[in-house]
């Protein structure tokens, strides 16, 4: 599938969405805040993204993982930001490459033999994330440094990840210390399923054709 506003109550609060001035390598994603009353989508509206969870709370892990697949994710799982920059950059395409699937496309699976779909889904954990959801709080390397890392490395291959920080807090100084490393949105944990769907119709709407 097709690149972090307050509230109490998680289950209602509109996703973060970090403005920050342009780069003049990569441009990030257009910088409109995502309003409740989005089109969530159907249950399989994450169906055929790639998304890796760095996060080091197990519990956490696993609550997020099993949101995603539900909604037809394939979801790759780390619990430290080293290992994050390190499947991240291993998984991004070679300077000059495309991106192996775009932003929201559909893998139709249904019609394909179990071994075809075995292939297809080693292919999908092959290719470049669609989007990472990471926790800014993590052993080795925190979520801030893991992030600056991986867009140092993309601004060299003229790449972009969309980059979605989990935090436990909602404060000025997360959102300033995100927009500093580099990330897109940033949502609060426990992950909402509403909000975080915002988040992909908004990346999806900024890398849709015309």
């Amino acid at each position: 599938m097709p690149t972090p506003s307050r509230a109490a109550n998680v289950d209602n609060m509109p996703p973060h969405h970090i403005s920050s001035s342009p780069s003049p390598d990569i441009a990030p994603f257009p910088r409109v805040r995502p309003k409740e009353t989005d089109i969530m989508g159907p249950p399989n509206s994450l169906q055929g993204m790639h998304i890796l969870v760095a996060e080091d709370n197990p519990v956490l892990q696993r609550l997020t993982k099993t949101t995603l697949v539900r909604l037809g994710a394939t979801v790759e799982c780390v619990d430290n930001g080293l290992e994050a920059v390190q499947l991240v950059l291993a998984n991004l395409p070679r300077k000059g490459s495309s991106r192996s699937a775009s932003f929201g496309s559909f893998r139709r699976l249904r019609n394909l033999s179990r071994e075809h779909v075995e292939e297809e889904n080693a292919a999908q954990k092959k290719r470049p994330f669609d989007m990472v959801l990471m926790d800014c709080q993590m052993p080795v390397l925190d979520g801030y440094d893991a992030t600056q890392r991986i867009r140092e490395q993309e601004k060299v291959l003229g790449f972009r990840t969309p980059v979605i920080a989990l935090t436990a807090h909602a404060m000025a100084k997360d959102e300033s210390k995100c927009i500093r490393a580099g990330m897109d949105f940033y949502l609060t944990k426990p992950l909402a399923t509403k909000a975080l769907l915002n988040v992909v119709a908004k990346i999806n709407a900024a890398n849709r054709p015309g």
